[in-house]
């Protein structure tokens, strides 16, 4: 585990894989229960995704930096909906300024 973060209702885990083929950064949100609400991932093949550093702008949106400028943003919802709007939403962002 690389990072674990309490928020007000519940808990952001955060992992790194790193094989020798792939790396992969996988976000897993937890409620207060530590019962499994959502989890996403980032990472492809011969594509490097360690985690290199983490932003919070507020309470529910943080930028991730992986390292040589490659930035995502990731959005924490209050409510989702079912395979159309997950509670977490992780996107790219072209600069440190998202």
């Amino acid at each position: 585990m690389s990072h674990q973060f309490r928020l007000a209702d519940g808990y952001l885990l955060i992992s790194d894989f790193d094989c020798p083929f792939e790396e992969v950064t996988v976000f897993t949100l937890l409620d207060l229960r530590l019962r499994k609400l959502c989890s996403r991932s980032i990472g492809a093949w011969y594509c490097s995704f360690l985690l290199s550093g983490i932003e919070w702008r507020s309470p529910c949106h943080a930028l991730l930096d992986f390292g040589g400028g490659d930035y995502w943003e990731l959005n924490l919802r209050r409510f989702h909906l079912p395979l159309l709007r997950p509670r977490l939403r992780i996107r790219p962002c072209s600069d440190q300024t998202a």
